[in-house]
This record gives C-alpha cells, sequence and structure tokens, in this order.
C-alpha cells in the first residue's frame, strides 16, 4: 500500500464505525486496546533482550533498534513510513562486514540488539490521532529505557518522530540533553503548513518542551527567514554548508553532554549531498559528504544517550539499495558511539563479577593479559585461572612490525596521499621516508611477543636491546634495567609489556625526551603503559618523529589531536584479529576445559587448578557463562 492510501484508511475505518452506529466509547476502548499490545510487545522484547545481555554481562550500554515506520507528517513525499525494514536489511547485507570502523562487532548482541518496530500504520488504522500517536511513540522509548544497558536507535520514518523520541529520553533521564542535528533543513518552523507535528517543525516542539540545552544544527542549505528567525529564537547554533570549510574545525572537534544527561544525534539522510544519498524525499544539492558525517560523529566528545537516522525514502532510493546501505551505514557508526563495554578497572569492579557466579571454580580468558582478572582473589576463593597463552603471540609480532615499517615508510600516509588525488597536483616526489634495516629498537618486555618481535627485526638488520624485570640468558640482547637508558640508546621503543603497577606509564615524558626528536614508538601492549598525554604532547611539538599505537588510554577514544598526524598509524586493538588465530584459540580453549574437568593441570595456568561444575568466561571485553 502506498504511503498516502495508508495515511488515510483510518479515515475511512472510522467512516464505516460511525456508519453503523459504534459509540465513542467502544472506539476508544477498542483503540486502548490496540495501544496497550503494542507497548506491550516493546516491553516483552525489549525485557528479553535485556535479561539476556544482562546473563552474558559485560556491556554497560547496548544499542537497540527501534522502528518508527511514520510517514505522513512528510510535507512531500510519505516513502519514509517504509525505511526501517530496508534499513535492517542493508545492516546485514552480505555484501558488507558487519563491524563498525572502529571494530565493533554488530553481531554481538551486547553491541547492537533490535526490540523491533512500534506499529504506526495499525495503531492509525483504529482512528488513533497524532496526539495520541506521539504519546505512544514516547511511552515505546521509555519503555525500552527501562530495561538496562538498552538505550534506542530509533529507524525513522519521518523527522515529525524526533520530538516524541527526545520527549521520552528527557523525561526518562529527568533533564533536558545536547543534540546534534545533521540535516540540510532547520526543521524548527513553528508550525508547517497548519500541522504542529510536521516533520518540518519538530525541533520547535523540542525547544518549546525545554528537553534540549543546546541544539546545534548542521549540513543546513535549505533555510527560510522563519528558519533563521526560529533559531535565534530558541538559541540554536546553526552551521550552513555555504561556512562549512570555515566551520569544519570546530564540528569535527565537537564536546557535547556536560552538564546534562547525555548527547542525542538525530542523522537526516538529506543532511549529505544527494550523490552519496539520492534516496531522500527532498533532494538539497551542496551538502555533507559521507566522510564529512563521520568525522563529526566518531570524533565528537560525549555520552551518546539515544539517536535516531530519519528521511530516507526507499521509494527514491537507486535500483542498488544505495541510499539503504549510507543509512546502514550511519546506524553502524551510531552503534559504535551508544555501544560501551562494561568497565574492568578496579578491583571492586572485578570482585563484584565473582561475588556474582559464586560457584564458578574456573576462569579460562581468551585474552593473552590477565590484568583484568583479580588473581589475588581467584587464588583466595580457590578459582583456577587460565588465559590464551602464545595463540595470539606470532600475530601480534607480525603487526608491531608492520606498524613500525608503516610508520618509517609512511605507508598509510602516502595511501592517503593518493586517495586525495594529490599525487596529481604535485611536482617531484613524495617526502622522504626512513629505513627499518640498521635501526636501534628498544624493546620493552622480552616475554613471547618481544621475542617473536625481536626475531623479526632482527631478519630486517636492526640492532635489538631489551628491558624486562630480569636479565635473560637465553638471548644475546644488551639488556637495561632502565627504560630511561633504553630509551637515549634506541631510535626506536617498542611496548610489548603486561599492565601493571609498575609497568602503568612505563614510558612517560622523560622517556619520550630520551628517546629524542627522531624516535619512534610502537605499542602493542596496553594503552596505559604509554602516558597518554606526554605521547600527543611530544607527537605536536615534534620531540618525537612518529609513533605506531595498537592500543590507547581511553579505549575506544583516541585522542583527536592524533587522528591528523600523518606520522601516527592507528589500529583498532585488531592485531590478534586472523582466521587463524581464532580457529586456534577455540582448539586451545576446549583444551583448557577439557583438561580443568578431567581434573588435569590446565594448560595455561594463572593458579593451581581446583576442581569444579560451572567455567565462566572472560572474553576481551565480553563475558560468556557455560555450565
Amino acid at each position: 500500500m502506498g504511503g498516502a492510501a495508508a495515511g488515510t484508511k483510518w479515515i475511512h475505518h472510522i467512516q464505516r464505525l460511525s456508519a453503523v452506529k459504534v459509540s465513542a466509547e467502544a472506539v476508544e476502548r477498542g483503540q486502548s486496546r490496540v495501544i496497550d499490545a503494542s507497548l506491550t510487545l516493546i516491553r516483552e522484547r525489549a525485557k528479553l533482550k535485556a535479561e539476556f545481555l544482562r546473563a552474558l554481562g559485560g556491556v554497560k550500554a547496548s544499542a537497540a533498534l527501534l522502528g518508527v515506520p511514520l510517514g505522513h507528517n512528510s510535507s512531500f513525499l510519505q516513502g519514509p513510513a517504509f525505511a526501517p525494514p530496508r534499513i535492517r536489511e542493508a545492516i546485514w547485507c552480505g555484501s558488507t562486514n558487519s563491524s563498525t570502523e572502529e571494530g565493533k562487532e554488530l553481531n554481538d548482541p551486547r553491541v547492537l540488539t533490535d526490540v523491533g518496530d512500534v506499529p504506526i500504520q495499525e495503531i492509525r488504522d483504529c482512528g488513533v490521532e497524532d496526539d495520541r500517536l506521539m504519546h505512544v511513540i514516547s511511552e515505546s522509548v521509555k519503555t525500552l529505557m527501562e530495561e538496562e544497558p538498552l538505550r534506542p536507535l530509533v529507524l525513522g520514518g519521518d523527522h515529525s518522530i524526533s520530538y516524541p523520541v527526545v520527549r521520552a529520553v528527557s523525561e526518562k533521564l529527568g533533564g533536558p540533553v545536547d543534540i546534534l542535528h545533521l540535516d540540510a533543513h532547520p526543521d524548527i518552523y513553528d508550525c508547517f503548513e497548519g500541522n504542529t507535528y510536521s516533520h518540518a517543525s519538530s525541533f520547535a516542539r523540542i525547544m518549546e518542551g525545554g528537553y534540549a540545552r543546546r541544539l546545534l544544527q548542521v549540513g543546513l542549505r535549505s533555510i527560510t527567514k522563519e528558519g533563521r528567525e526560529q533559531g535565534k529564537r530558541f538559541g540554536v547554533e546553526q552551521y550552513e554548508m555555504r561556512t562549512f570549510s570555515k566551520d569544519r574545525e570546530k564540528l569535527e572537534n565537537l564536546k557535547l553532554g556536560e552538564g546534562v544527561k547525555g548527547v542525542y544525534v538525530s542523522v537526516d539522510v538529506d543532511c549529505l549531498d544527494p550523490a552519496f544519498a539520492p534516496g531522500v524525499s527532498h533532494i538539497e544539492p551542496g551538502g555533507l559528504s559521507f566522510r564529512d558525517v563521520l568525522n563529526i560523529l566518531q570524533n565528537l566528545q560525549g555520552d551518546v544517550v539515544a539517536a535516531d537516522v530519519v528521511e530516507f525514502n526507499p521509494q527514491r532510493d537507486t535500483v542498488d539499495g544505495m541510499t539503504a546501505m549510507v543509512a546502514a551505514k550511519l546506524v553502524r557508526e551510531l552503534t559504535a558511539k551508544i555501544s560501551k563495554p562494561a568497565s574492568r578497572r578496579g578491583r571492586h569492579g572485578r570482585r563484584r563479577l565473582l561475588d556474582a557466579v559464586p560457584s564458578v571454580r574456573c576462569l579460562v580468558s581468551t585474552a593473552a593479559g590477565v590484568d583484568h582478572i583479580d588473581l589475588a582473589e581467584c587464588a583466595r576463593r580457590g578459582v583456577a585461572v587460565a588465559n590464551s597463552g602464545t595463540v595470539y603471540s606470532a600475530d601480534v609480532a607480525d603487526h608491531a612490525v608492520g606498524m613500525l615499517v608503516d610508520v618509517l615508510r609512511r605507508v598509510s600516509a602516502a595511501e592517503r596521499f593518493v586517495r586525495r588525488r594529490l599525487w596529481l597536483l604535485q611536482d617531484g616526489g613524495y617526502p622522504l621516508a626512513s629505513k627499518l634495516g640498521g635501526k636501534r629498537v628498544g624493546i620493552i618486555g622480552l616475554g613471547n611477543i618481544g621475542l617473536l618481535i625481536a626475531k623479526r627485526l632482527e631478519a630486517f638488520g636492526c640492532v635489538v636491546y631489551y628491558n624486562s624485570r630480569r636479565p635473560k640468558d637465553s638471548v644475546s640482547y644488551k639488556y637495561f634495567s632502565n627504560v630511561h637508558h633504553l630509551a637515549s640508546e634506541s631510535d626506536i621503543l617498542v611496548v610489548a609489556c603486561a599492565l601493571n603497577k609498575e609497568t602503568r606509564h612505563i614510558v612517560n615524558k622523560d622517556v619520550l625526551e630520551a628517546l629524542g626528536k627522531d624516535g619512534i614508538v610502537v605499542n602493542i601492549g596496553r594503552g596505559s603503559n604509554i602516558d597518554e598525554a606526554a605521547l600527543v604532547g611530544a607527537l605536536k611539538e615534534g620531540r618525537i618523529a612518529g609513533a605506531g599505537l595498537e592500543v590507547v588510554e581511553n579505549e575506544p577514544k583516541v585522542p583527536v589531536e592524533l587522528l591528523s598526524m600523518d606520522n601516527v598509524v592507528l589500529t583498532p586493538r585488531s592485531a590478534v584479529y586472523t582466521m587463524e588465530s581464532r580457529s586456534d584459540l577455540c582448539e586451545h580453549l576446549i583444551c583448557n576445559l577439557e583438561a580443568f574437568f578431567a581434573g588435569k593441570p590446565l594448560i595455561t595456568p594463572g593458579r593451581v587448578a581446583v576442581q569444579a561444575s560451572s567455567v565462566q568466561l572472560l572474553g576481551g571485553n565480553n563475558t560468556f557463562t557455560t555450565s
């Protein structure tokens, strides 16, 4: 059924009811039953998904899709009513990987889950008008938010849905939010074409209701006199495309949500230039590029508590569904901003995990490090601990050397240079890089991974030095008991040590000064092995030459300053992500579990094994339970 037909079906239905003299009270009761059933469906789906996530553990916030297929408040075309299923289809399309750019896996329910759609057309078919319909949308969002750790990621629908969604978020959290609104239009008319719920009036309703402290509108290029006047009336920060080049730096470094209940992000797909997203109702040339939008979203600093993606119109999309894929990508990256793993820091939190599973007798970690496990408490309780052993060692060593080559030879920077078509514009060659052969490399931590890195670097003709807790008789490399002295004698520092009290910020400002202006740092250990503020300062001021960072101190938040540095190579803790290592890890896990249940020593024990009837598996940021 077309959007217009769907929008008027309920009128004919009510007319038929009136013709047979059905009382207004009976119609009201029927409508209430349909609304109650609709809310019950959302409530029970949200409760089921949330209970599952709480049982899995390891998650502080999970993005939960909620479709709101509403299109009748559009001033032009009603096709956005058909968008939610098309966006979902594109999210899981086999033509692209189901992950975000920073490496979060969407098929992990702790990252993304789905509670279904609000049955908008079915409710309207019963004669429910917009005042009540907007209330149903708000109640659906609140119902979702009642279930920790779910946070709403709403699929529109036209932009009128943002009003009831933001209202619900603000009321549920108990105060206003800051809103980042990307759109070609300000959608802040007082009452567009006589419709207070028009998609062109949603942000007027939001600001009138006091649901937002700050409203930043980005990408505007179709704004009328009333739009500007309303913006001034509500104190809206409006950024038009005609000044985007001047505003870019500010918009790509936004910090929102401090002093309020968080950040709400609303993305109208027509914020993009139609070259990137033709499937919209209102074609407005001169918009943002897709990468412009991602830079703004990915660099946004603030706690994103909810978001929406609206105004995708499948009826105007290309035959291959290009705009659906664009909308799906926006959903992916918003998911990355919303979802948050549970913090594993601090002994109190780790002990609470053990308290939650008092029958546990064995912890098998899929990570090489065990800094996320309270080993002393495990020993006190008689809980055996095992890690991944050397499963990942070769992969991480390969990655470390690869990053080092990348920084020295400027491989990633050169690739960006070509993609930006700067090669066509520049006479002469690309800036000189540096060779790896002959460099003096100091390795901090000569364990399994450090030793494999050393062997690989020897093949390049490097001179290897090292620092560890004590000298190793099995190697001929020069040993330094002091990291500062190691740095002063090295051209490159590779951090490959575990994280503990002694190694936290083991690379600090003084060590970086000792390394010198031509020095390079590669970190494949833990983010907190390096004093990140000192590293950023040294890079900005040219006191060291470059860095390769597989980890950062406050993952996944990368310091904004690093993102624009061509002498810095960043990867999203992906060194262990190879098909081979995953297969080896599964076999390793099974061997540890079989040994435990057979009463034999663990393959890679962290503590003496004991008998048990249940096992808790801790994997990186994730927690799984089996019995």
